[in-house]
């Protein structure tokens, strides 16, 4: 299954995720590890669930800092994806980000996009 989930995303077994430059790897640049994660979590949850993927950086409650993944949903999916879903979801993200080159422990939220424009969220 590791393989066809790499192949789905476009990584190349034995190559680098990211930019090498000397000997570190420099993780890819947001709007990349935004689209890895939204190919992550749809193929996960086994349709176009997702629409929209805000990344951000926060500190964790432990100060380290901790990328967050915020999936936007289509309106009413919350109600379509059970608990297991969802952490699978997660699961695929974080392992999916991490073949990409992103360092950062990865936190994943999700919201309906109904919910961010009642809140006045851009």
């Amino acid at each position: 299954m590791d393989d066809l989930a790499d192949r789905a995303f476009g990584f190349v077994a034995g190559e680098p995720a990211g930019i090498v430059e000397g000997r570190r790897i420099m993780p890819r640049r947001s709007p990349d590890l935004a689209e890895v994660a939204k190919k992550a979590a749809n193929a996960s949850f086994g349709s176009a669930v997702v629409q929209d993927v805000r990344l951000g950086d926060m500190e964790g409650s432990d100060g380290e800092d901790v990328r967050r993944v915020q999936l936007i949903v289509s309106d009413n999916a919350i109600d379509q994806l059970d608990g297991d879903k969802l952490l699978d979801a997660g699961l695929a993200i974080r392992k999916a980000l991490q073949k990409a080159g992103e360092t950062l422990r990865v936190v994943v939220e999700y919201a309906e996009q109904r919910e961010l424009d009642e809140l006045g969220a851009d």
